[in-house]
C-alpha cells in the first residue's frame, strides 16, 4: 500500500505486531476495543492533540516531494504530513488516515532502532524505493503498513464483524478505511483464524 522507501529493520511477525497494536490500543485507544461498538480511531484529535502524549513526537504539516505522502524524522521526533495527506486526514479520507497512521507505525516500530540512522532524501542518500531482496517481515515499510491496518481495524473488532457475516464492506464502512486496507485486513484475520 505505500510506496514509502524501505529500510531493513529487526524482523516483526504480523502476530507480534499485532500484540505491539493491541497493547497500544488498550492503553491509549480503549473506546476502540468495547465489544459490539465498532468506532474508527479518532486519526485527527491524535494528530492534533494527542501525539506528543501518546507517543512521544511532535506532529507537522509541511511541503513535501510529490511522491512523499509523510516521514518520520526520528533525530527531530517529528512525525510529519505532505499537505494533501494532511488534508485528506482532516476531511476523514481513508488514504490520509492510512498514511498517518503508517507513520504511527513507524514511531511505535522502529524509533529505537532508527534514531541513530540519519536519512536524507534531500542530501541524495538512496534507500530502497521496493522492497527487494528485504523480507517482508525485515521491511520497514511492510511493517509499517501491517501496524496501520491493525490499528485503525482493532482484531477482536474484525473478528466479531466476520463471525456476523460481515465483509470488508462492512469493515470500510465501520472503520472509514480504504477496499484494499479492508481487504487485506480480512484476509489476514482469516488467516490467524485458521491456523
Amino acid at each position: 500500500m505505500s510506496s514509502g522507501l524501505s529500510v531493513k529493520v529487526a524482523p516483526k511477525s504480523k502476530i507480534g505486531i499485532e500484540q505491539l497494536v493491541f497493547a497500544r490500543q488498550k492503553q491509549s485507544f480503549s473506546y476502540m476495543l468495547e465489544k459490539g461498538n465498532p468506532v474508527p480511531l479518532r486519526a485527527l484529535d491524535l494528530f492534533d492533540f494527542d501525539l506528543k502524549k501518546i507517543y512521544g513526537f511532535e506532529s507537522d504539516v509541511r511541503d513535501l516531494p510529490e511522491d512523499c505522502e509523510g516521514l518520520t524524522d526520528f533525530s527531530t521526533g517529528e512525525l510529519v504530513l505532505s499537505v494533501p495527506s494532511h488534508d485528506q486526514l482532516e476531511n476523514g479520507e481513508p488514504r490520509g488516515i492510512f498514511t498517518f497512521c503508517h507513520e504511527l507505525g513507524h514511531v511505535d516500530m522502529h524509533k529505537d532502532e532508527m534514531k541513530d540512522r540519519h536519512f536524507s532524501r534531500v542530501k541524495g542518500t538512496q534507500l530502497y524505493r521496493r522492497r527487494g531482496s528485504i523480507k517482508a517481515f525485515e521491511c520497514s515499510e511492510w511493517q509499517a503498513d501491517y501496524y496501520s491496518g491493525a490499528l485503525q481495524m482493532p482484531y477482536g473488532q474484525v473478528v466479531d464483524i466476520l463471525k456476523k457475516g460481515g465483509d470488508e464492506r462492512d469493515l470500510q464502512r465501520i472503520f472509514n478505511v480504504s477496499r484494499t486496507a479492508a481487504m487485506k485486513r480480512v484476509g489476514y484475520v482469516e488467516s490467524f483464524r485458521k491456523s
